[in-house]
C-alpha cells in the first residue's frame, strides 16, 4: 500500500527554540522584527456598506510604497509611510496599544490612517510575519462618524 511521504516543515527558528532566561519577550521580538525599512505593493478595495458594494480602490490599488520604521527609546514605533507618488504620512504606533507575538506579528487599533486627507477614522491593523524578511500588513479603515467599514 502507498503511504504519504512525510513532509518536514521548518518554522522560523525563533518559534522552535526552547525557552530560556535569555529569550526575547514577545514585545521585544515585535520591535526587532518591525523596526526596519519595508517596501511593497498595496492591494486595496473601497467598501460602500450602505449599498453593500465593494470595488477596487482606484486611488491605492497597485501603488508601490515604502515604510521606514524606527524604534523610539520608549518602545513606540515611529513610521514614515511613503507612496510611489511621494505622498507621505508619519505616524506613531504606541507599544502599549499593540498585541504582539514572538514571530513579530501584531494587531492594534488606532485613530489614524495611512491615507492623507481622509475624514476622521479609526483603523484596525494586523501585521503577519510570513518569513524572516517578509510580512503582510492588513488595515481596515472605518468611518469615524458612522463606524462603517470604508476601505481595506
Amino acid at each position: 500500500a502507498l503511504q504519504p511521504a512525510r513532509l518536514r516543515h521548518r518554522a522560523p527558528h525563533r518559534i522552535v527554540q526552547s525557552a530560556s532566561a535569555t529569550d526575547a519577550t514577545e514585545r521585544e521580538s515585535y520591535l526587532q522584527y518591525n523596526a526596519h525599512a519595508w517596501r511593497g505593493v498595496c492591494r486595496s478595495v473601497v467598501v460602500d456598506a450602505t449599498r453593500r458594494r465593494v470595488d477596487y480602490d482606484a486611488d491605492l490599488d497597485g501603488k508601490r510604497y515604502s515604510a521606514a520604521v524606527k524604534r523610539r527609546t520608549n518602545g513606540d514605533l515611529e513610521e514614515r509611510f511613503s507612496w510611489d507618488d511621494d505622498d507621505a504620512i508619519e505616524t506613531t504606533l504606541p507599544s502599549k496599544d499593540v498585541v504582539c507575538d514572538f514571530d513579530g506579528s501584531y494587531s492594534c487599533d488606532r485613530a489614524s490612517s495611512l491615507v492623507a486627507g481622509t475624514a476622521p477614522s479609526f483603523t484596525i491593523e494586523t501585521g503577519l510575519a510570513v518569513s524572516d524578511e517578509a510580512r503582510i500588513r492588513i488595515l481596515a479603515l472605518y468611518d469615524g462618524a458612522t463606524g462603517l467599514l470604508k476601505r481595506i
